[in-house]
């Protein structure tokens, strides 16, 4: 059983929480997933855990509020401190595969910042190729992640509003997304806040316009799954299924590795379990989900159990859901909006 346990005092705080909702062909007993109560004594004020992402038995967040990453083992222990001092608004963090380097977002320098995994810097990643006379800027990195094979992709959430994708030696290949439809937004992308990658294709969590995009390794688009909320995080396993947290919605959905819902777990709140704004979300290789949930100040783990699958599908929300959606979209949409006018708005600004 994963013990529960802090990284420092009073700091951010992470339990095993919440079940699956199974569908009707499940029972509870196979959707079942282990409840453990949160830390008492975690203080949300203090802590604003957005991006996570876990290697082996290491567990990275980033805290956006204090500007550091916290590197964790998975049982809470605290093992290091990464960029104190140096990062400004890190926003996501993504372990190299095939480097073990960890690579984080950093809004307030306008780069992606590459320590070692003993936390020394070692390099200021930056795309080339940039016009240095545009008033634009070169990039807004935003989301960060991997292919198995050591591709790193980066949303960039500049008024180009692209994925950029790079060589496993850093060298940068071009932007996806070309040929992406518009979303609600009237945009193509609208500050993607996830990007993942299997062996065939590449996952988007296309967030202000409210989609999850599915493309091949070329770019080109196989699928778009609409949600009903404001995607961030999003997380594949080894056999291609994936997970997906919802910011507006407070839930972590499960999808099959052609696009399928298959379960959802959590609801609005503030107890284990119950998200308040999930946004980062990392997946084990023993399948554990681990979720940031940046407004209770926590990182959750949802744990399955290991000799059944995920629920086959999820029933429906009631009317007030819908609701409730609606309204938290359009402030949010609106406000993302408004940020994306001002280069210097904040990681949740332009991040929503």
């Amino acid at each position: 059983m994963l013990a529960i346990g802090t990284c420092a005092a009073g700091a951010m705080a992470w339990s095993d929480a919440t079940a699956w909702i199974p569908g009707p062909s499940m029972t509870t007993v196979e959707a079942s997933v282990t409840v453990l109560p949160p830390i008492p004594s975690f203080d949300a004020t203090r802590t604003q855990p957005i991006g996570v992402a876990v290697s082996g038995d290491r567990l990275y967040v980033v805290d956006a509020r204090r500007a550091v990453v916290e590197v964790m083992s998975r049982d809470g222990s605290r093992i290091a401190t990464i960029g104190a001092g140096f990062l400004k608004a890190p926003a996501y963090v993504a372990v190299g595969p095939v480097d073990g380097r960890i690579y984080v977002s950093d809004r307030g320098r306008n780069a992606v910042l590459v320590y070692s995994a003993t936390g020394e810097l070692l390099r200021v990643f930056d795309p080339a190729g940039t016009d240095p006379t545009s008033t634009v800027p070169p990039w807004r990195p935003l989301a960060v992640g991997f292919a198995p094979d050591g591709t790193f992709y980066v949303t960039d959430s500049s008024a180009r509003q692209q994925v950029v994708e790079f060589s496993p030696t850093g060298r940068r290949v071009g932007a996806l997304g070309a040929e992406i439809p518009v979303g609600r937004t009237g945009q193509p992308l609208s500050f993607a806040n996830g990007v993942t990658a299997t062996r065939d294709g590449v996952l988007v969590a296309d967030s202000n316009n409210g989609r999850i995009l599915m493309l091949d390794r070329s770019g080109a688009l196989v699928r778009e799954i609409p949600t009903q909320g404001l995607p961030r995080g999003v997380a594949a396993l080894a056999d291609g299924r994936f997970v997906v947290s919802d910011a507006a919605l407070g839930t972590v959905s499960a999808y099959s590795a052609d696009g399928a819902l298959t379960g959802e777990a959590g609801l609005t709140g503030v107890s284990a379990g119950l998200f308040t704004e999930p946004s980062g979300v990392a997946v084990s290789d023993d399948g554990r989900i681990f979720v940031a949930d940046t407004g209770s100040g926590r990182v959750d783990v949802l744990r399955m159990s290991a000799a059944s699958p995920l629920p086959t599908s999820a029933p429906g929300r009631p009317w007030v859901w819908n609701l409730v959606t609606v309204l938290l979209l359009s402030a949010t949409v609106s406000a993302a909006l408004l940020a994306s006018r001002h280069s210097s708005g904040s990681v949740h600004g332009e991040a929503n």
